[in-house]
Formats: structure tokens, C-alpha cells, sequence
């Protein structure tokens, strides 16, 4: 049995406190990097390989980072929007992309590439036989 292993990164936003921002990734084992004009994203080096998560405490459950729209809103200057892309697999078993997009107001949008890909399969093309890998 293979583990899950995925790369993480954000695209650039400005932010309002960048001090701010990058102690939250913090929390997170995420890295914050710099863009042109001041904009900063991240990218993730967490040591399991997998979506980062923190904890709230010591007997809480993990938290993954992309499940925290609201906390994301509020380091977000007005009209940015956040984007976290996923690549990873489990060797070659299954791949899996997936991209979250969060704005100011802590809304988020979220993008399964498989199953996006199934939904304009079937739009463009009528009831195809689109059977995943790992299915």
C-alpha cells in the first residue's frame, strides 16, 4: 500500500497584514513566497506529504487548511481571490488536481478535475462510459 503524496502551492494576492498572513501558514507548515508588487502566496513542504492541516489543539482533530475559508477571508485585501492548487497521487494507483478558490469575504469555490471533467464530458457529449483509473 502506497501513502498519498501531493505538491501545494497558491497563486499571488495582496494581502493586509503580511506578518499576519505568513504566521497563520505558519500553522500550517506552509511557506509564504513573494510575487511581483507586493503580492505573496505559499507553498506547503508539510513532512506527511499531504494537504496541510494543523491542529487546534492537542486533542482536536487535524484541520486542513483549505477548510478555513473564513480565517483565509479576513488576511485577504478586497476583490483578491486565493487560489490553492493540488497535485498528488498514491504512486500510480490514482491522480488526483484539485483547486479551491477563496475570496475576501471567505467564500470559496472548489474544482475536482476528474469530476469536472466527467460533468463536460457529459454535456458535450451525451452518457459516455468515463471510468477513472481508480474506479
Amino acid at each position: 500500500m502506497a501513502n498519498y503524496v501531493c505538491s501545494v502551492r497558491s497563486n499571488y494576492v495582496r494581502v493586509k497584514d503580511e506578518q499576519a498572513f505568513k504566521e497563520f501558514l505558519e500553522d500550517f507548515e506552509c511557506e509564504l513566497i513573494h510575487g511581483e508588487d507586493g503580492r505573496v502566496g505559499f507553498i506547503c513542504y508539510n513532512a506527511d506529504g499531504c494537504t496541510p492541516y494543523r491542529y487546534r489543539d492537542e486533542e482536536s482533530e487535524a484541520v486542513p487548511l483549505v477548510d478555513c475559508e473564513e480565517e483565509i477571508g479576513r488576511h485577504l485585501c478586497e476583490g483578491e481571490v486565493l487560489v490553492i492548487e493540488e497535485v498528488g497521487g498514491e504512486k500510480m494507483r490514482f491522480l488526483v488536481g484539485v483547486s479551491y478558490a477563496y475570496n475576501h469575504m471567505g467564500e470559496c469555490l472548489f474544482v475536482n478535475m476528474a469530476s469536472a471533467l466527467r460533468e463536460k464530458v457529459a454535456s458535450e457529449w451525451g452518457a459516455l462510459d468515463v471510468t477513472a483509473a481508480a474506479d
